[in-house]
């Protein structure tokens, strides 16, 4: 079977023993996923904070 592929990016960042994990699934089938780095980085400086 010969199905639609729709790439997909996953990021894991570790802050200490806090495991963030990021993915994003493109919507168009061959297209390049990627995840919003403004969002990770935002993201690590709250869990950062909270260490």
């Amino acid at each position: 079977m010969d199905g639609l592929k729709y790439p997909v990016s996953v990021a894991v960042i570790r802050h200490g023993s806090t495991l963030a994990i990021y993915k994003a699934v493109s919507t168009t089938p061959r297209a390049q996923a990627s995840i919003p780095s403004d969002l990770v980085n935002a993201q690590s400086k709250v869990l950062d904070a909270a260490m």
